[in-house]
């Protein structure tokens, strides 16, 4: 057991570090330890994937649509913490890859003001003035100092949103209450992960009401 002043000497040295944990884009002190189990895990499975990928060359139309190989789902339970993890997974990204694009959708529009934008913030609260992003409310998108942008899109109201030409990554929070789940993913999301081996969607929610809903049934 560690007293009170060797605590507090570990967590001042820790923070000697913060500048460089964000400029190497490492964030996962900010984890509890339950969620860097799983933060390991994605990160292990994504770095094995894209190794995977790189060995295909280009992709077709039809291989992008045959499996979910690209799919990394969380089936948790509420207050856990998944959403704060896959944000955190997803800044970490926009500031490893300069002009990357990233879309960081909700099953609902609501959930953006109420819900995410004010946990981005507190995760930014440490970050170096010279690094942090910047938010473009009309467009609701973190624009980044190396190019990069995490687009916010609630599903419901603005389902366009999610389309573009190319993506970097993408993940769904609440996804089990997202009306045809599989469609969308397969007509919209994996099309812009074309040419992109790295790139990879998360899926996370607690459990659908209905229980035939494409997150449990696929």
């Amino acid at each position: 057991m560690i007293d009170l002043a060797q605590q507090e000497a570990l967590e001042e040295l820790a923070a000697e570090h913060i500048p460089e944990f964000w400029r190497t884009g490492r964030l996962r002190y900010k984890l509890d330890p339950h969620q860097q189990r799983v933060y390991d895990k994605y990160r292990a499975w994504e770095a094995a994937l894209a190794a995977y990928l790189r060995t295909r060359g280009p992709e077709t139309r039809a291989e992008i649509a045959r499996g979910m190989i690209r799919c990394f789902v969380l089936d948790i339970g509420r207050r856990w913490g998944k959403t704060f993890l896959v944000a955190l997974i997803r800044v970490e990204d926009c500031l490893r890859r300069a002009n990357a694009v990233i879309t960081y959708a909700t099953a609902f529009q609501s959930d953006i003001v109420e819900l995410i934008q004010p946990m981005l913030e507190d995760l930014f609260e440490d970050c170096p003035d010279d690094l942090r992003p910047t938010y473009n409310r009309s467009r609701k998108t973190w624009l980044f100092k190396n190019g990069s942008k995490l687009k916010l899109v609630g599903i419901d109201k603005n389902p366009r949103g999610m389309r573009g030409k190319a993506s970097d990554g993408f993940n769904v929070t609440e996804a089990g209450h997202v009306r045809n789940l599989a469609h969308t993913i397969g007509t919209v999301i994996y099309q812009q992960f074309q040419r992109r081996p790295w790139a990879t969607l998360i899926l996370e929610s607690n459990a659908p009401e209905d229980p035939e809903h494409d997150f449990d049934r696929i």
